[in-house]
């Protein structure tokens, strides 16, 4: 989605930069929600929720490599154990089923 958005405003002839495309979907996002102080960038007692990227994350070529959420490693590209290969299994490991 920041590619996206970085690509649109370029063609709207806005000087975008990657760095200011994913602050539009992390931080802005948070702030226009009214949650930014708890989400939306890496800071001390924020929610830690962060994807590592074998490459750049506005390249269609990078995979994720680790998924945080909560400060907790739910997905690891090397570890089998930490990839859940369904919807229902990542469903399962935030405690859903209780609908």
């Amino acid at each position: 989605e920041a590619a996206k958005a970085m690509t649109a405003g370029r063609r709207m002839g806005m000087q975008i930069n990657g760095a200011q495309a994913l602050r539009w979907i992390t931080l802005n996002a948070a702030r226009s929600l009214g949650i930014d102080k708890e989400t939306g960038s890496i800071e001390v007692g924020k929610a830690a929720d962060l994807v590592l990227w074998d490459h750049n994350p506005l390249s269609v070529y990078s995979r994720a490599q680790q998924v945080f959420i909560d400060g907790y490693l739910y997905y690891h590209r090397d570890d089998m154990a930490r990839q859940p290969i369904t919807d229902f299994a990542l469903d399962q490991l935030f405690g859903g089923g209780n609908e």
